[in-house]
């Protein structure tokens, strides 16, 4: 085997490695910022504004759950995970925890909503108040903590990447008459 076609098939060796652990631990990354999210929301985590009076009664006579931001549970199920790209000239992997721009569905809070409510309206009108909507920030202060904890998530994806490319390169190089 001529040197150069050694090196292009090193580097489709290390490339395709490193695609595979990134989007491994990207969307393992993002599950675990999704998790973090709603498990907030659940704990009430947050030291938000009480709930209206009269709307904390509707809450209770619908039999919705009382805590802020969940109700019927809708708003947590709609957050979803998604791969926004591959950039394999850069080496980038991106994903996005959000919730989509899909409109709301009916329900006993709300059987009728907006044609122009979506998750992603409801998102920002919970997270930065409207008219007598209170503010109860929830993605800030996750991302905050989140990215608190970033160096410690980059070192252990450097790790489990380094330990994918010794094995594959043992592989690779075996394959190539190279070692035992």
């Amino acid at each position: 085997m001529k040197m150069d076609e050694f090196f292009r098939q090193l580097e489709n060796a290390i490339r395709d490695s490193w695609i595979e652990m990134a989007t491994q631990q990207g969307a393992q990354i993002a599950d675990s910022y999704k998790s973090d999210l709603v498990n907030a929301i659940r704990a009430q985590k947050y030291f938000w504004p009480p709930l209206n009076k009269r709307y904390l009664e509707r809450k209770r006579k619908l039999g919705l759950d009382l805590r802020k931001l969940i109700a019927t549970g809708e708003y947590l199920k709609a957050i979803r995970v998604k791969m926004n790209g591959v950039s394999l000239q850069n080496l980038k992997i991106t994903y996005e925890v959000s919730p989509p721009r899909t409109r709301i569905k009916p329900s006993k809070l709300n059987p009728n909503p907006s044609p122009k409510m979506t998750y992603e309206r409801l998102a920002r009108i919970h997270e930065y108040g409207k008219g007598k909507i209170p503010a109860r920030p929830h993605w800030r202060p996750t991302t905050a903590a989140f990215q608190a904890k970033a160096p410690g998530l980059s070192k252990a994806m450097q790790k489990v990447f380094l330990e994918k490319i010794d094995r594959k390169m043992a592989r690779f190089m075996s394959s190539q008459g190279f070692g035992g």
